[in-house]
């Protein structure tokens, strides 16, 4: 998508040419955002911070004015870079679709733009970025601010949209996360639990909703000829997504958009669940059995990505929000459970239906929460990934030697978090990131923290993080 951007600034000549996809908007409510109005937690800053006006003009849609600030030089005579737009006059009616830039809300873009407007950048090229993300336990945010992990935390819309909007206020005051006095946008899914169960329930799992638990799906330990009689639901007439679709429409016609999708687990991951304890005996001995399951696992998985994908633009946030750091269209399958396998069992039986789902769903991400990504990594690599989420235990300078081209989303562990001292969490984390002995493509996490985690922890590793960027910039 092409838009030109006409300036109003006196002087200035330049045409502007958008090079983001339709979800960019979604970086402003990220720790990536580098603007002097957010203080999240990128490392470096604007030098100046100068803004210019300008007209918006799409076609099939409205006119808008928005100040821009303009972050990133280049070389060359041209400028490649970010700017963060305000507006000004916010259109009298919301833009397609189609069109993500004219929202009543700010947005984070890709630019060029000629020489002329140098004035308005940086002196110098930023630092490498490492990014940082946090994911906090239903308990903290139970027992710190009293918000209920319920039925209703997923499908109440009104009460979707109210937690979503304290949390991120929250995340902002307490720890400079996302962006100040943010306002209510029209969500669906959540973007601050990690746990899915769309999927499960699609295919007859029992979620249990508890009030500072993330969803729980209960194994529903199916019997063989229970498993070969599945089939992939048909999403608009099953619970949940009937339901969930249903908003979606009522969202998009109140507010003209949707931000948000679904958390849609991974496929080992979803197939116990169905099968229970007994999958890892199939695996040796029911072959026929198991590929059906993968088979109807992997499709309904890829569905309800694709189906969320057309009305919001991303498949993965809920999954894992530090894909908005990286490129917010990432699909992420959760390989949480891949680890008590053999790499030469899930080469043979599993990977087959993921390889598929990476063709179908790219850019294509791997979550590997397990210590052993390593032994894995070589397979890994045939799907494409883009993005790994890197298991705390696993061996980082492997899995940055072995996937070169690929983001390292390196894990720290929410226990240590819980219980060590800010000076372990520190080495910890700068452990991590000198193994991986790179500060492009690479960052740090810490998900599902617990109630009690010292907030000392979680900044001890944000200086962790700049400190190591500093050293090596």
């Amino acid at each position: 998508m092409n838009k030109e951007y006409s300036p109003k600034t006196s002087g200035a000549s330049a045409r502007f040419s958008e090079r983001v996809d339709t979800s960019a908007e979604l970086y402003s409510n990220s720790a990536a955002c580098p603007c002097p109005q957010t203080k999240g937690r990128r490392l470096t800053e604007p030098a100046a911070a100068g803004a210019t006006c300008f007209t918006v003009r799409e076609p099939d849609s409205v006119d808008g004015e928005f100040e821009c600030v303009l972050w990133q030089r280049s070389v060359h005579g041209k400028f490649l870079g970010l700017f963060f737009a305000n507006y000004v006059n916010s259109p009298s009616r919301p833009a397609p679709p189609a069109s993500k830039l004219l929202r009543p809300s700010p947005a984070l873009h890709l630019l060029t733009c000629d020489s002329p407007f140098y004035n308005h950048c940086v002196s110098e090229p930023p630092r490498s970025q490492i990014l940082v993300e946090i994911i906090l336990n239903p308990n903290w945010w139970n027992r710190n601010y009293g918000i209920s992990f319920n039925e209703s935390f997923y499908f109440d819309k009104q009460q979707r949209i109210q937690n979503d909007l304290r949390m991120r206020t929250e995340l902002f005051d307490r720890f400079g996360i996302g962006e100040p006095n943010p306002v209510p946008r029209p969500i669906i899914g959540s973007q601050h639990v990690a746990g899915g169960f769309v999927v499960p329930a699609l295919l007859g799992v029992q979620v249990r909703f508890l009030e500072d638990q993330a969803p729980w799906p209960i194994p529903l330990n199916l019997s063989r000829e229970e498993i070969l009689a599945l089939k992939v639901p048909k999403l608009e007439t099953t619970w949940p997504m009937d339901q969930l679709l249903a908003q979606m429409d009522e969202l998009e016609k109140e507010f003209g958009y949707v931000v948000g999708d679904f958390n849609t687990g991974g496929i080992f991951n979803t197939s116990l669940e169905l099968r229970g304890q007994q999958l890892f005996i199939d695996l040796l001995e029911d072959e026929e059995l198991v590929k059906h399951l993968f088979a109807v696992v992997s499709e309904t998985q890829a569905q309800v990505a694709e189906y969320v994908k057309l009305g919001t633009g991303t498949t993965s946030v809920a999954t894992n929000r530090s894909i908005l750091n990286v490129e917010p269209k990432i699909y992420v399958n959760s390989n949480c459970s891949v680890q008590m396998v053999s790499p030469g069992t899930y080469e043979k039986l599993l990977f087959p239906f993921e390889f598929s789902l990476a063709e179908r769903l790219r850019p294509y991400g791997i979550h590997h929460c397990g210590d052993n990504l390593h032994r894995f990594a070589k397979v890994y690599a045939k799907t494409g990934a883009v993005f790994y989420d890197v298991g705390w235990g696993s061996d980082v300078a492997k899995c940055s030697e072995m996937l070169p081209q690929a983001f390292l989303n390196l894990r720290l562990n929410p226990v240590r978090m819980l219980r060590e001292s800010p000076d372990t969490i520190r080495s910890d984390t700068l452990r991590l990131l000198s193994a991986a002995g790179r500060t492009d493509k690479v960052g740090v996490c810490c998900i599902n923290m617990d109630y009690g985690t010292p907030d000392q922890n979680i900044m001890a590793m944000f200086q962790a993080v700049r400190d190591f960027s500093d050293r090596r910039s």
